[in-house]
């Protein structure tokens, strides 16, 4: 996937739900079928993309400490083109 690509979160972590109890700050799986732009690669995984999303993260009461806001590192593999 290439810079300004949009894309569609299918999955978090290979699944549609998490598989251990999680915090509601941690729960990315709510996420699941919305939309973002690819902002760039990971230079520390290339597997992974920095992803800003559509909607405001805070509004999922997610934890969000990425450089950009609305902004997290999603596998390649949890991803649709959109």
């Amino acid at each position: 996937m290439e810079k300004n690509t949009l894309i569609k979160l299918k999955t978090f972590h290979g699944t549609l739900k998490p598989t251990n109890k999680v915090k509601i700050g941690e729960n990315y799986w709510r996420l699941i079928g919305e939309k973002g732009i690819v902002v760039e690669i990971a230079d520390f995984n290339p597997e992974k993309i920095l992803v800003i999303f559509e909607k405001n993260l805070d509004d999922f009461d997610l934890v969000n400490h990425n450089p950009i806001k609305n902004s997290l590192y999603i596998d390649k593999k949890d991803l649709d083109l959109y």
